[in-house]
């Protein structure tokens, strides 16, 4: 009994030392005691074809903690991880309103085929041209006067127009005596709105006219008709609204202060105003409204 118990603590004694000194196994696998004996080699496989590769090793031996036969790991296979592919949603266009239809796709330009024949319609031309009518009245008390204008229209751009005109007017002046006045005018116009149906303006303009006035003299044999001829020089400044009905076609409405003085030979001999102290001066002033109406080509 003594020795049965002697002998099994030689043994356990002899596994532990052997375990102690024995090299490390792979990281994973078991620690074994190996034979002496070797096995065959096992055969490799290829891989097979297709997605699904056969990955082959040795058999591996792995080493147990226990006395016992080999234990080897034969081929095995891997199948890769196959993702679904990703597919980017439908666009979808959202409206603010139900009403408001959806924008039309715009056509792609593509080249004629033979044969064909496409249809360009081009842009209309700017029309920088008309012919102006003006209808005006004086404003005034004690002066009563009409007549119209004619002029020839420039517009060299949208923002700006030159109108080289004249007119006839006639009536009666300050004095309450006959006149009749041929005007010559030129005009600058400055369009604030050019594009706009309704077009705001600004104008100033220069010019020249020549006035015959009618002064009679009263004789006891009745009156003498006695004319007196008028050379006036001046500039105007004024404001006016311009509405487009077509593109031929527009209406005008302003109103303007004029001052002009005489530039005749006899403007010291004859002077057109005299007040009541004797005090004289050829300088004259006032208002017109205009009405008009412009045909552009």
């Amino acid at each position: 009994m003594h020795r049965a118990s002697l002998r099994s603590l030689l043994v356990f004694a002899l596994a532990l030392a052997t375990v102690a000194v024995w090299p490390a196994a792979p990281a994973g696998a078991q620690r074994r005691v190996e034979r002496v004996e070797r096995r065959a080699p096992v055969e490799r496989v290829r891989p097979a074809p297709a997605r699904v590769r056969r990955y082959d090793r040795a058999p591996y031996r792995a080493r147990y903690h226990y006395y016992g036969g080999y234990r080897t790991y034969d081929s095995f296979l891997f199948a890769p991880l196959v993702f679904p592919p990703v597919v980017a949603p439908d666009v979808v266009i959202v409206h603010e309103s139900r009403d408001r239809p959806a924008p039309e796709p715009r056509a792609e330009a593509r080249a004629p085929r033979e044969g064909e024949v496409i249809a360009v319609r081009r842009a209309p031309r700017p029309r920088r041209f008309g012919l102006h009518l003006t209808l005006s009245g004086t404003l005034g008390d004690d002066v009563r006067m009409g007549g119209f204008v004619t002029a020839f229209r420039f517009r060299p751009i949208p923002l700006l127009a030159l109108d080289l005109g004249a007119g006839i007017y006639g009536g009666r002046d300050y004095y309450n005596d006959p006149r009749a006045e041929i005007p010559i005018t030129l005009d600058a116009l400055v369009f604030l709105l050019p594009h706009s149906r309704f077009s705001p303006y600004v104008v100033a303009g220069v010019g020249v006219s020549y006035a015959r006035v009618n002064r009679k003299i009263r004789t006891s044999s009745g009156p003498i008709d006695d004319y007196h001829d008028f050379t006036y020089a001046g500039g105007s400044l004024g404001a006016g609204l311009e509405l487009r009905i077509a593109r031929p076609f527009a209406i005008n409405v302003e109103a303007r202060g004029f001052l002009r003085t005489r530039i005749d030979d006899n403007r010291d001999v004859d002077p057109e105003f005299v007040g009541d102290d004797g005090r004289t001066t050829n300088t004259s002033g006032g208002g017109l409204v205009n009405l008009g109406m412009t045909f552009y080509f």
